[in-house]
This record gives C-alpha cells, sequence and structure tokens, in this order.
C-alpha cells in the first residue's frame, strides 16, 4: 500500500470541510529526459452547493530510520522534484464543479540527473472564516498527491536484505502476528514497488502454502520493514522460499528455515 494515501490535520475544531475530494491517482510518475518539460493534471471535485477555496502546497517527503513519514521543505532532499513543479497555490471551485488542477515538470538540463526524484503536491481546502478570524478551528481534508519522475535509461535497480527473521505467532509487537519480517533497503537510484512471494515447504519438502505481498514502495536510499502474513500450523518445522520481484527482471531470492511454536 502507498504510505500516502489522505492526510487528515486537526486543528481543534468544532466542524469538518468535507466540500471537496480529489478523483484520481495517488501518486503521478513521468519517465522523462534531462532538459524536458512535461504537463500532468489532478482532477479535483466540489461535491457541494458552496463556492469551495482549496489551497495548493508542496513538501518534499522521506522516511525517517523508524519508518516514520517525514515532509521536509520542497526542493530541500537531495532527490527532490519540487522545484521543477510548477503548479497555481489557490483554485475557488464553484458549486458541483469539477477541475482539472494543471501542473508542469521542467526537467533541468543536467547530464548529471540519474534514477528517480519525487516529491508531494498537497490539496486542502481554506475556510474563509478562518482566514479572517484566528480564533476559528477547523478540521481540514488534506490530500497528498506523490508525482516521482525517473530519468529514462539511468535507471540502477538494486535491493539488499539487511534483515530477515521469521516473527510467531505468540508476538503481540508486530503488526501481522505470524509472519516473515524483512527489511528491505533500496541500495539502487529508482524507485521500486517490490512484490513478495514465500513459499512453505515442511521438513518432507512437501508444499504447504504460499503467501504474498504486492507494491510494497521503497525509494533510493531508504529502508522499509515488511511483514508477509502467514497462517501455518503450530509445532511444526518449514522451509520458506522467499522471492523479492523488484520489477524489470530484477528477482532477489532468500531461504528461512524456522519453527512455529
Amino acid at each position: 500500500m502507498n504510505r500516502i494515501i489522505l492526510i487528515f490535520l486537526l486543528l481543534l475544531t468544532t466542524s469538518l470541510n468535507a466540500n471537496f475530494f480529489v478523483q484520481d491517482e495517488w501518486t503521478k510518475v513521468f519517465n522523462v529526459s534531462s532538459g524536458t518539460s512535461h504537463r500532468g493534471t489532478i482532477n479535483i471535485v466540489n461535491d457541494s452547493s458552496d463556492i469551495v477555496v482549496v489551497r495548493v502546497t508542496q513538501s518534499d517527503f522521506i522516511i525517517s530510520d523508524e519508518d516514520e513519514d517525514i515532509y521536509p521543505e520542497p526542493g530541500s532532499y537531495q532527490r527532490s522534484n519540487a522545484n521543477w513543479i510548477t503548479v497555481q497555490s489557490h483554485i475557488t471551485l464553484q458549486a458541483q464543479q469539477d477541475y482539472l488542477l494543471p501542473f508542469t515538470i521542467d526537467v533541468p538540463r543536467n547530464p548529471g540527473l540519474s534514477g528517480s526524484y519525487w516529491s508531494i503536491i498537497f490539496i486542502e481546502e481554506v475556510s474563509a472564516l478562518s482566514e479572517t478570524n484566528p480564533d476559528i478551528f477547523q478540521i481540514n481534508l488534506k490530500y497528498a498527491i506523490q508525482v516521482i519522475t525517473t530519468i529514462i535509461s539511468t535507471e540502477s535497480i538494486d535491493l539488499s536484505v539487511e534483515s530477515i527473521s521469521y516473527i510467531s505467532s505468540t508476538r503481540s509487537d508486530v503488526p501481522s502476528g505470524e509472519s516473515i519480517s524483512l527489511r528491505l533497503k533500496n541500495t539502487g537510484n529508482s524507485w521500486v514497488e517490490a512484490n513478495i512471494k514465500v513459499d512453505v515447504y515442511n521438513d518432507n519438502a512437501v508444499f504447504i502454502g504460499s503467501f504474498s505481498l504486492d507494491k510494497n514502495r521503497i525509494y533510493p536510499g531508504f529502508s522499509r520493514q515488511i511483514y508477509v502474513p502467514l497462517r501455518l500450523r503450530l509445532h511444526m518445522n518449514y522451509h520458506a522460499i522467499i522471492v523479492i520481484d523488484a520489477g524489470d527482471g530484477h528477482i532477489f531470492g532468500r531461504q528461512l528455515s524456522f519453527y512455529n511454536e
């Protein structure tokens, strides 16, 4: 699943602004070349009978070592494309209006660019009342759209397995309980959406079952902790073959033996 889909900003309010929504993909992917320009749109819908003012802002996006999402100033991260993107900052939507918010990506003419660059476009409703009266607080619905650009023919896809283990079903401190735990690091220069498949066998090499988890997004230079849920009989030895498919024929494999308590 994408790490960013929808962000709720709680600002001590008694009401919820939900007059608009984004009806579009949460991730915009562009394959680009140095010195080229590209256009995209984001479909915004005002489903109410009122005029809605929408604010558009930008941010970088990185992941801490503790797997926390961090949103630095746009253009501050080395693999940010925020400064390449031009988008209007405010939109006034009429009642029942669908609007295609245009944005432009101007890739710098720089032969040193390689791999993937990314940033976030935030879209949120603005209350005219709260802007004129600082004592009024509200909940704003804030959408986050990722814009990823990859420089054509410069991609390097590589993953390293930093750790791998079996998590017992008796553990309560992990989200999936009984699972294969993987920590993967993207050591290439391009973003990947890794599909992970775990085939499990018993001591007699009899196939027990297959378990999978798809579209695990990992950005270059970052690690991600991933849990592949299992469902196995207790008090048996098992042997797992783990296949990590990073796309474009880049496949990585590991083996793990464990006892299910």
